[in-house]
């Protein structure tokens, strides 16, 4: 939820600073301002992707280790992906 929070904020402030009415009457150093305040909220984003998505790597490689990964879910890397069941309705 605080996801679709934080993209719906993101759409909306990007759709109002794409109006010309907006952005050509801000003074040029209030968009340098915000330009740099948004590179450091992006640059933490990504920071932020970058750590959960390898703490969770390193965990998923603990789980394979122990044999405790859902094998409907992850097979081995080098693995043949198991064939999937066909269903006929």
């Amino acid at each position: 939820m605080a996801f679709q929070h934080m993209m719906r904020t993101i759409e909306a402030f990007d759709q109002w600073l794409k109006d010309p009415a907006i952005t050509a009457h801000m003074p040029r150093e209030m968009l340098v301002d915000l330009w740099e305040k948004l590179r450091v909220l992006l640059y933490g984003l990504i920071d932020l992707d970058i750590e959960h998505t390898s703490r969770y790597n390193e965990f998923l490689k603990k789980l394979s280790a122990e044999g405790r990964l859902n094998p409907l879910l992850f097979y081995e890397k080098g693995e043949k992906e198991p064939k999937r069941v066909q269903l006929q309705i």
